[in-house]
């Protein structure tokens, strides 16, 4: 099985308080090739190798609004918005997602620790399609704007409730690695580059 992800982000600041953004991405996944039968007969034994594999385009929209207390901000963002989708026989759209979020840097109420320090604290309430609603916790620690340490939890999830992560920050270029132990299957682990330009 194989998956990933490639996506081209846009945002644009119209006050000093209030942005929006938007990114299209490339979403590829092959779970393999199967054989199937040709037809629902069950006297026909004839087979056929078929490759599961889709490579879709999806969207991402989102707004941020900063309050002007401190760096409180609160934001919106409705993700993987997609047209309908045809796999094999069956047709859906990809699990839409529907995120409202709030955040603040918990070191604004140590003025001489500011310089130096973050510890970005996010609340996040998201509604999936095709699951029950989810409160997701983050903190994130970060150390002369280059090195940060993150930890997540997420109250309704079947598989995972933690995640931990690590990040790099210098010149433009972060690199992101995030570990999520996973309940019934391999923990998963997560790789991200961004270039900021």
């Amino acid at each position: 099985m194989q998956s990933y992800s490639a996506g081209l982000g846009y945002a644009y600041k119209l006050t000093n308080q209030f942005s929006v953004g938007g990114q299209i991405k490339y979403v590829h996944q092959d779970l393999g090739d199967g054989i199937v039968p040709t037809t629902i007969d069950v006297r026909d034994s004839t087979t056929v190798t078929k490759s599961f594999k889709m490579n879709p385009l999806a969207f991402d929209f989102g707004t941020l609004f900063k309050t002007g207390l401190k760096s409180l901000a609160f934001g919106i963002s409705i993700r993987h918005f997609s047209d309908q989708l045809t796999y094999q026989q069956e047709s859906f759209q990809m699990p839409l997602l529907f995120t409202l979020g709030v955040s603040m840097d918990i070191m604004d109420f140590w003025t001489e620790a500011r310089e130096n320090h973050s510890l970005i604290t996010s609340i996040d309430l998201t509604h999936d399609r095709s699951y029950p609603e989810q409160l997701l916790v983050g903190i994130n620690y970060t150390f002369l704007n280059t090195i940060s340490l993150r930890i997540g939890y997420n109250s309704h999830a079947d598989l995972e409730k933690f995640s931990y992560g690590i990040g790099l920050s210098q010149f433009g270029l972060a690199i992101d690695y995030a570990y999520t132990p996973m309940k019934y299957f391999d923990n998963l682990q997560r790789i991200t580059a961004r270039l900021k330009i």
